[in-house]
């Protein structure tokens, strides 16, 4: 069924409700939605992304989100309003506020991008995920990755990688990474996300 053919069910259906029972029935979907949402969030299920551009990231209690998550608040709109207005976007295949879908923190991990809200900060590997990145150890870095991007696990970009130098003495070996901006040790970054070639401009 085509999401205009869903529409037109939908409608149907409740076009010959009365108003009492229209809002009724909005009450009981509202209802079920904020179940939904507690057994999501007892499931472990509590990050949301939402944004057109980039996968943002928030955690479920993220303010810019209150009024996705909280149900109540999101159904006020109808359920304060005139009826017929919700029949007409029934109609056109609205028909309610749109439903925020929880996801686990492995599912959010498995994206090959994603950026995380800095007003609620949710806890992840990465700040920003991008596409073609992979998380490496600094002891498993080599003359291949010469000229690659290089990020901090956080997101800060740490140049492209220049040289690895590797110091042995009686205390073992250590790693020094020089980039085009730094150098660090893998006691400031044990590991770092590999990006592109140094060809592809750093955004």
């Amino acid at each position: 069924m085509t999401l205009l053919e869903q529409a037109d069910a939908n409608f149907q259906e409740l076009r010959f409700l009365t108003d009492d029972e229209l809002r009724s029935r909005m009450h009981e979907q509202a209802s079920a939605e904020k179940a939904a949402i507690r057994a999501a969030l007892d499931a472990g299920r509590v990050y949301v992304i939402a944004g057109k551009d980039a996968r943002r990231v928030h955690f479920h209690d993220c303010p810019s989100l209150r009024e996705q998550v909280d149900r109540d608040r999101a159904w006020s709109r109808w359920l304060q309003g005139e009826v017929e207005d919700f029949r007409q976007a029934v109609a056109h295949g609205d028909g309610g506020p749109r439903m925020p879908e929880l996801l686990s923190r492995t599912t959010v991990e498995a994206l090959s991008t994603y950026v995380t809200c800095q007003v609620c900060s949710p806890t992840l590997s990465h700040v920003r995920k991008r596409h073609g990145e992979r998380t490496t150890k600094l002891t498993s870095l080599t003359s291949r990755h010469v000229s690659r991007s290089l990020n901090a696990l956080d997101g800060t970009w740490l140049g492209q990688l220049q040289r690895i130098v590797t110091t042995v003495d009686a205390q073992g070996s250590t790693i020094e990474i020089e980039t085009t901006v730094c150098s660090f040790t893998e006691n400031q970054h044990a590991a770092v996300l590999v990006g592109p070639p140094a060809n592809d401009t750093h955004q």
